[in-house]
């Protein structure tokens, strides 16, 4: 009987996964083109296993009484920069928010204000976003902050040419 070449690649996979199993899984799955997924359930039925999502707190509470576990995770890192959600999550911590990065007389960047809004402002600027570049384009209107109780600020912002009624925080 005749295999298909894609039945024959399986097989293939399924070999070279029996025959070294503890190999990086990720790179079997990308060199032949599957999901990581396919990958691992070709693995030695033993070692592997699924349960239903509703289980996770029943195996993370058997896990710690199966001795030492080796997890290993290789899945390459997200581009922050390509992520327009964090761009846009990011572009609106830095309009509601005041702190800024300064540079002292030695050459060290020092942060200047909350410690929370400095940290979207750090986060901000490590997926190249320039905070001051975005408030001067962006900041259109007032900022204004209400009682210290309720710590409310608000600016309207002129983005991707739609008028935005505020960004809050």
């Amino acid at each position: 009987m005749n295999q298909s070449p894609a039945t024959a690649d399986l097989d293939a996979v399924r070999r070279e996964l029996a025959e070294n199993p503890g190999g990086v899984l990720e790179a079997t799955a990308s060199q032949h083109g599957l999901s990581l997924q396919s990958v691992v359930e070709m693995l030695p039925q033993e070692m592997w296993a699924t349960v239903p999502g509703d289980l996770f707190v029943e195996v993370m509470e058997d896990l710690t009484g199966w001795g030492d576990v080796t997890v290993i995770a290789g899945s390459p890192e997200p581009d922050p920069t390509a992520d327009d959600a964090l761009r846009w999550a990011l572009t609106t911590a830095v309009l509601c928010n005041d702190a800024h990065v300064r540079t002292d007389d030695d050459g060290e960047a020092q942060l200047v204000g909350d410690p929370t809004e400095g940290a979207l402002v750090v986060a901000a600027r490590k997926i190249g976003l320039d905070p001051d570049a975005v408030r001067s384009a962006l900041a259109d209107g007032p900022v204004t902050t209400a009682d210290e109780l309720v710590r409310l600020a608000s600016t309207l912002s002129d983005i991707r040419q739609e008028v935005l009624p505020s960004v809050v925080r």
